[in-house]
């Protein structure tokens, strides 16, 4: 199994699920939830990519998906959602192996 099918497995997620989440956290709420609930060690922080009203999450060769914050001080009260979970095992490269959900075939590591 090469590299290219490796990019394909982690195009499987359906990232577009998250677009109905828009704009329904403000920046301040994902970094608390991100640094406090989700990822305390603060190691997930290199696979994003910060803009001032979005953060994108990456892959090693691209942007999986990028979401939209609320303005601060502004959350929708529509919205169903209480958390955004990311799973980094999907994401693939080191949070794979660290996760043990990669496997390994002669001198290459999936």
């Amino acid at each position: 199994m090469g590299p290219a099918i490796v990019t394909a497995l982690l195009l499987v997620a359906d990232w577009s699920a998250l677009e109905r989440h828009q704009r329904t956290i403000t920046r301040t709420e994902f970094d608390k939830l991100l640094a406090t609930v989700y990822c305390t060690s603060g190691a997930f922080t290199n696979h994003l990519s910060y803009t001032t009203n979005s953060v994108a999450i990456l892959s090693k060769t691209n942007t999986l998906f990028t979401l939209h914050f609320a303005p601060s001080g502004i959350s929708d009260p529509r919205s169903p959602i209480q958390r955004i979970a990311l799973d980094p095992g999907h994401i693939g490269g080191e949070w794979a192996q660290f996760e043990q959900r990669h496997f390994v075939r002669g001198n290459e590591t999936y």
